[in-house]
């Protein structure tokens, strides 16, 4: 079971599937992996935008946890910038656990007694996508070259993983993290060997224009240096 879930997510990597495609079947092979989590939902960073934005979900039972479902994430937001706090108060940031297990580079599990509230905060760090749960993993989707996104892994009950589950969720997080690296570089070799295509056909118009040229002031010396022998005269 564990070299098989291993051996699909990496088939996601060089898959011709557009990413969004794959990264729904990774979300899937999550939830089938882990039979006590609810929720699986795998966040991508978009650089024009500096948020994490949600590109897959599955949902194992739909409980009513709508409202804990993120769209994105900011990096680092602080509602209490430039507020004075009382004395000995942490400042709450309201970036989700995913920057913190980014900053940490590891994985970051949080649980509670009660399913988190809607104004949900664990450790001063609020999270709106831990509402309704009482256990959340998040894996950081990076490699030593960058992150990538992250992914959730959330119950509506106390729930820990296996050392075997760890592992194997371990593993399939670096196949999404590569699936989505990879596909960040065929995008933009895509746009590179486009404009290399549009410079190269520049080269050769100018090419033709200096030829052009080249004919065209041969023409005008000719004409205006006729031979003055022809035939012996």
């Amino acid at each position: 079971m564990e070299y098989d879930i291993l051996e699909k997510s990496a088939g996601l990597v060089a898959s011709d599937e557009s990413l969004d495609t794959r990264l729904e079947c990774a979300a899937r092979l999550f939830i089938g992996a882990l039979p006590a989590f609810d929720e699986c939902v795998i966040y991508v960073w978009n650089d024009n935008n500096k948020r994490m934005e949600l590109k897959a979900l599955c949902v194992k039972k739909d409980g009513g946890v709508k409202k804990s479902r993120m769209d994105s994430y900011g990096e680092g937001l602080n509602p209490f910038k430039g507020v004075e706090l009382p004395e000995g108060a942490q400042p709450l940031q309201d970036e989700g656990l995913a920057w913190v297990a980014i900053k940490s580079g590891k994985a970051l599990h949080a649980h509670s007694n009660a399913a988190f509230p809607e104004a949900a905060v664990w450790e001063g760090v609020r999270d709106g996508g831990l509402t309704g749960f009482k256990s959340v993993y998040v894996w950081p989707l990076m490699d030593s070259s960058g992150c990538y996104g992250a992914i959730y892994i959330k119950s509506r009950k106390k729930a820990v993983l296996t050392a075997g589950e760890k592992r194997v969720t371990r593993t399939a997080a670096f196949h999404t993290a590569m699936a989505i690296k990879f596909e960040w570089l065929a995008r933009r070799q895509a746009i590179e060997h486009g404009e290399l295509k549009g410079l190269k056909k520049k080269l050769v118009n100018a090419e033709r224009l200096m030829a052009l040229g080249d004919m065209a002031a041969s023409i005008a010396h000719e004409i205006k240096n006729p031979l003055v022998s022809l035939g012996g005269f």
